[in-house]
């Protein structure tokens, strides 16, 4: 995926190896830390990252988190726990589990450095063969497209299986693609984005609703569910109600929109 705005970094949820292989290429060697499944429902890939130093944070599972626990931890290490000492006995498993993670680190490195390799080399195939992808697959010549914003999105069409109704993560990418803020509403089935454009009078306010309707077709032909209702609007300030990238809504397990 050929996204080379850096915006996206900050109001989207890609995955590490995208963002490492696209922003941050020049770093060949990455020394990766795993955290974890635990908290991925609301946490984003990468929880943190210093590209002075190439160590990286992921909320993932590594090697040692798919294997199972009896191979380091005796099932008495847990249950005999003294309340007396509870918290020195903790401390202690704590640690032994830390040594464990620190040795399957540097493999958890080489199987993640891998993979940016082959997310790379993903990418090298995609630019060249971009046109005949799209052509082959969706029956559409890039090459023909007068559309800025739509030829920058397009190439989005052949991820469609992951971004079609991902509103969150459509919305980082139609930020980077208008260079505008855009956000979503959602009010019962009705999905409506929100391009954010200041200073604009009555006559640019017009042309620039008009040079987006190409691109917010192609949303609603390809990523917007079917039976959904979808329109776009241009304004100058953010909706009282709607998702922001940076500060997303969060919904426990038993939450849900009402009609």
């Amino acid at each position: 995926m050929l996204l080379n705005d850096e915006n996206i970094v900050k109001t989207g949820d890609i995955k590490a190896e995208l963002l490492i292989s696209v922003l941050w290429n020049k770093i060949n060697e990455w020394t990766v830390s795993y955290n974890g499944t635990f908290n991925r429902n609301y946490a984003e890939d990468i929880v943190e990252a210093d590209i002075n130093t190439g160590e990286i944070t992921l909320s993932r599972n590594g090697i040692y988190d798919v294997l199972p626990e009896l191979l380091f931890f005796r099932t008495n290490d847990l249950n005999s726990l003294d309340s007396r000492d509870f918290k020195e006995q903790d401390e202690k498993l704590h640690l032994k589990r830390n040594h464990i993670k620190d040795f399957f680190k540097p493999f958890d490195s080489i199987l993640f450095n891998k993979s940016i390799q082959l997310e790379k080399l993903l990418n090298e195939y995609e630019a060249e063969n971009l046109r005949s992808l799209l052509l082959r697959y969706f029956d559409y010549d890039i090459t023909e497209e007068r559309n800025i914003y739509v030829r920058k999105f397009a190439p989005m069409m052949l991820f469609v299986a992951r971004l079609r109704g991902n509103f969150r993560k459509l919305s980082a990418i139609l930020s980077a693609v208008t260079d505008c803020f855009v956000t979503y509403t959602i009010r019962k089935r009705h999905i409506r984005f929100v391009v954010i454009k200041e200073n604009l009078n009555a006559a640019e306010y017009k042309q620039f609703t008009s040079e987006l309707k190409p691109l917010f077709d192609m949303v609603e032909e390809k990523f917007i569910p079917f039976d959904a209702r979808f329109d776009y609007r241009v304004k100058n300030y953010v909706p009282d109600f709607a998702f922001r990238g940076e500060f997303p809504l969060l919904l426990d397990y038993n939450t849900h929109f009402k009609k």
